[in-house]
């Protein structure tokens, strides 16, 4: 389960059109694992890219931030059973320290 979660966030990429259907149909646990893969995966790629791109760091903390927002305004919405409110309670708060330490980087 854990290799198909990580499959389905490598071909996300960036986009983040895909992840509410990812996190939806996903236990908790792998949707937390996918959040952080997503994350780890974005931060490093800009970290070795700021030798060239000096500006990476700052579009990687745009994107984290982006994907706060979104996930921030899931929140807002029914999202039925109270186990899925407390899954992306529980990402959207995991996410918010993910953002800072992005953010400390940049």
């Amino acid at each position: 389960l854990a290799r198909i979660a990580a499959a389905e966030v490598a071909a996300m990429g960036v986009d983040i059109s895909q992840l509410r259907a990812f996190v939806d149909r996903s236990i908790a646990a792998l949707a937390l694992l996918g959040i952080q893969l997503m994350w780890t995966t974005d931060t490093q790629t800009a970290l070795e890219q700021c030798k060239v791109k000096k500006n990476s760091m700052k579009e990687c903390n745009t994107r984290q931030n982006h994907v706060l927002n979104e996930m921030s305004s899931w929140c807002l919405q029914d999202l039925g059973a109270k186990v899925n409110r407390k899954k992306i309670e529980t990402l959207v708060t995991v996410h918010v320290h993910q953002r800072d330490t992005t953010t400390e980087l940049f």
